[in-house]
C-alpha cells in the first residue's frame, strides 16, 4: 500500500511543477512556448503531462492493493512477490515524468488567447500595398487552425495542422480550409469523439472564408485588420467576426523558421464560434461550454 500513496505523491509533485490545471494525463503531450516569431509554437517532441486522474488512479490503486493484502494474509511468499510488484506499478509513470525536468520557461499545456488588437474603422492602407498579388498557404509544421474548447472538465485545443488555402490583395479575397478528420487534441479518445460530432464522413471539410474587409491598418511591422468572415462547418454557414494581424516576415524570422521563399506573409487571426448555432449534436451535453474561439497561424507564400 506504502508504494501507491508513494505514486500517488510522486504524481502530485509532477502536477504542481507543470503550474496547469489539467484533469486528464497525456504520455506524448506537445507543449505550446514563446516564440519570437510567432508568439508561440508547439514543441516537435512531446512530454509525460500528469493530470487530476493519475493521482485518483494511483489511490485506487493502493486501495486495491490494501484489499488484496487482507485477503491474501495467509498465502505464501510468491503472493506477497506478485503483491510487491503490483504495487510497485504506479510508479513508472510519475517517476519518467519527473526524470524529464521541468517544463520549459513560459510553456502552455493550451495556446494562449492572443492579443491581437482592433483596428479602427477604414481602410487605412491598401492590402495590394503590404501583400500584392496572390499568395497560397506555404506547408509548413507551424501552419495550424486551433479551437480552445473546453470539455470533461478542462480546457483544451483541438488542433489542424493540414491547412490549405488563398490570399489576393486586387481584388481582396481569402479562404483557408482543413480536412475535419485531421484533428489533434492530443489524447486519442477526445480525438474520436470530435471526429464523431463533426460527422467527417458526411462533412470532410471545413472552411473559412473572408466576406468584407471592415478595417485595415499599420502598426509598426504588422498590419492590423478587421473583417467579416463565414464558417462553413457541417453543412452551415456562420457569420463571424474575423480579427487579426498580417506581416511580411523579416530575412532572419525565415531563416529562423526554416523558409526559402522569397517573400513569405504570417497571418494570424482568431474568431469566436458558438457551437450552440452549429449542426453538432447536444453540443450542451458535451461541452462544458459552448463558446469556442479559433485561432489561425499560417505562412504564406506566391506560388
Amino acid at each position: 500500500m506504502v508504494l501507491p500513496v508513494a505514486a500517488a505523491a510522486f504524481c502530485g509533485l509532477r502536477y504542481a511543477l507543470q503550474q496547469d490545471s489539467n484533469v486528464w494525463s497525456k504520455t506524448d503531450l506537445h507543449l505550446q512556448v514563446p516564440d519570437p516569431d510567432l508568439g508561440f509554437r508547439q514543441l516537435p517532441e512531446g512530454v509525460i503531462w500528469l493530470g487530476l486522474d493519475s493521482i485518483a488512479v494511483c489511490l485506487l490503486w493502493a486501495l486495491a492493493i490494501a484489499v488484496a493484502s487482507l485477503l491474501g494474509r495467509r498465502r505464501g511468499p510468491a503472493f506477497r512477490n506478485v503483491l510487491w510488484a503490483a504495487a510497485a506499478l504506479p510508479l513508472v509513470l510519475p517517476v519518467l515524468a519527473l526524470l524529464q525536468g521541468g517544463p520549459p520557461a513560459g510553456a502552455r499545456s493550451n495556446l494562449p488567447p492572443a492579443s491581437l488588437g482592433t483596428p479602427g474603422s477604414g481602410i487605412r492602407i491598401e492590402l495590394s500595398t503590404l501583400a500584392p498579388g496572390e499568395f497560397e498557404v506555404l506547408p509548413h509544421k507551424d501552419n495550424a487552425v486551433t479551437a480552445s474548447l473546453e470539455a470533461g472538465g478542462e480546457r483544451f485545443d483541438a488542433r489542424w495542422s493540414e491547412v490549405r488555402g488563398h490570399l489576393a490583395s486586387e481584388p481582396i479575397a481569402a479562404f483557408f480550409t482543413v480536412p475535419a478528420a485531421g484533428v489533434n487534441s492530443q489524447l486519442g479518445e477526445r480525438d474520436k469523439h470530435i471526429r464523431d460530432y463533426l460527422r467527417v464522413q458526411d462533412f470532410p471539410e471545413i472552411r473559412v472564408e473572408l466576406v468584407e474587409l471592415k478595417g485595415l491598418e499599420q502598426e509598426a511591422e504588422a498590419a492590423r485588420f478587421a473583417a467579416d468572415a463565414t464558417v462553413k462547418l457541417m453543412g452551415k454557414t456562420h457569420p463571424v467576426d474575423l480579427q487579426g494581424t498580417l506581416r511580411v516576415l523579416s530575412p532572419e524570422a525565415k531563416e529562423r523558421l526554416g523558409v526559402l521563399s522569397p517573400v513569405v506573409l504570417l497571418l494570424q487571426a482568431q474568431l469566436p464560434l458558438d457551437l450552440a448555432s452549429t449542426a453538432i449534436e447536444s453540443p450542451s451535453d458535451n461541452f462544458d461550454s459552448l463558446e469556442a474561439t479559433i485561432h489561425v497561424t499560417l505562412l504564406l507564400h506566391k506560388p
